[in-house]
């Protein structure tokens, strides 16, 4: 009896044992399989990231509204002016930035096209108007257009582009005040006939942005001070002349309403970040 109770212990205790190596090998091989999840995940690039500068992609930002935008890629350049840069102004110290993720800009400015679709205005807009860039709109007017917007994917929202992405967007690469011949890459005092002009009518820069340099000053997203008081423009009007180079900086009240001044939208990352040291002396204000 007691060899017979003796067997059957240990053949329990072997199958405990058979068990408990059986539970081990599954566990490994499912921390190995998620291992190489993770790997693969982390090797994954994101769909709806651009592949090279400027590659052009239609974004859908409002129920039946669908916007060109363009590559941006990461990367670093210098924001600002040389020091002998005709029409540079204060504030326009050169510093190095860094953009560690790329981004999607609108290839054109916001139309008042757009404008009435997404803000479903009951007052239709003239049609000589829907081609040309929205203006009369403030900083605050811009918030809530934006607030209307759906992004594409999550992880990625439709914003105002900071100072830094304005700027990088703009250049392309170029160091130059303008990023071809003045009046070729823009609508400025000297050829705009005192008026905008529909958008995408003028020679785009590298990436294939067109109007960086006038035709409507371009809100953006930054606010000035710790206490966040005036919001930065970009790009200048039809109505400026070296308010329009790359580097120029300008602000307004975030309350301003103006016909030379509008807005057009970036599609980032929600952790999307610039490093950089920009000048605190203040900028002029809108010429």
């Amino acid at each position: 009896m007691k060899f017979v109770l003796t067997a059957f212990v240990d053949g329990f205790r072997d199958q405990a044992t058979g068990i408990r190596s059986s539970i081990f090998s599954v566990a490994v091989g499912s921390l190995g399989l998620l291992a190489i999840g993770c790997k693969r995940h982390e090797g994954m690039a994101d769909p709806l990231s651009g592949t090279k500068p400027g590659e052009m992609r239609f974004f859908s930002v409002h129920d039946d509204v669908d916007l060109e935008f363009r590559w941006v890629p990461a990367g670093d350049f210098v924001m600002g002016s040389p020091p002998d840069e005709v029409g540079r102004s204060e504030g326009e110290e050169q510093k190095n930035v860094r953009i560690r993720q790329g981004f999607w800009i609108a290839e054109n400015e916001t139309t008042f096209g757009i404008w009435q679709k997404v803000m479903k205005l009951r007052t239709p807009i003239a049609n000589p108007l829907l081609g040309k860039p929205v203006t009369h709109v403030s900083w605050f007017d811009c918030q809530d257009f934006l607030k209307r917007l759906k992004a594409p994917a999550a992880g990625w929202k439709y914003e105002l582009p900071t100072e830094m992405e304005w700027e990088y967007a703009c250049r392309a690469g170029s160091k130059s005040a303008y990023t071809g011949q003045a009046s070729d890459s823009g609508w400025l005092r000297v050829n705009s006939g005192g008026c905008s002009h529909p958008v995408g009518t003028k020679t785009p820069n590298r990436w294939s942005i067109n109007d960086m340099h006038g035709n409507i000053a371009e809100w953006c997203r930054d606010r000035e001070g710790a206490t966040p008081g005036n919001a930065f423009i970009r790009g200048g009007s039809w109505a400026s002349d070296f308010a329009s180079r790359a580097g120029a900086r300008n602000f307004e009240t975030p309350y301003l309403r103006s016909n030379r001044v509008g807005f057009r939208l970036v599609l980032a990352r929600d952790d999307s970040e610039a490093v950089s040291s920009i000048s605190t002396k203040r900028p002029p204000q809108l010429p």
